[in-house]
């Protein structure tokens, strides 16, 4: 049996909960400069394929969202820290996400806040878990 792994030579791939409102926003309204690379945006609640990887490796995907470049992995406030390095500044949106996430530093401290907005709203919501 072939062995499923998140990553791809030459993409980057973005993995996030579509049911999280802020998750799914955060996902459409970003805007990437061009890296040479292919973006993929991938709903954890539909790849199902790759989510024993993720747990066999230590990712708890309810607590953060997964970044692969290539063979990289970069899970949480590394993920988002590392995409705000690709942001376009144009944007309206793009300039207010690089005010709260363009060093690691200020990624890490916001990113649990991120994280807690997201399970509250799952809970409001009624909407189960990602891993349940």
């Amino acid at each position: 049996m072939k062995k499923i792994v998140p990553y791809k030579k030459n993409y980057i791939r973005i993995y996030f909960d579509k049911e999280c409102y802020f998750c799914s926003n955060y996902t459409k309204f970003i805007k990437l400069k061009s890296v040479g690379k292919k973006i993929e945006l991938i709903n954890l609640r539909d790849a199902k394929n790759v989510l024993p990887w993720f747990k066999d490796n230590g990712y708890d995907i309810d607590e953060g969202m997964v970044v692969t470049i290539d063979e990289k992995i970069f899970f949480g406030s590394k993920a988002i820290y590392i995409l705000s390095t690709m942001l376009e500044k144009k944007s309206i949106f793009n300039r207010i996400t690089l005010i709260f996430l363009n060093n690691q530093k200020k990624a890490d401290f916001f990113y649990p806040y991120f994280v807690k907005a997201r399970n509250i709203f799952l809970k409001i919501k009624n909407i189960k878990k990602i891993s349940n």
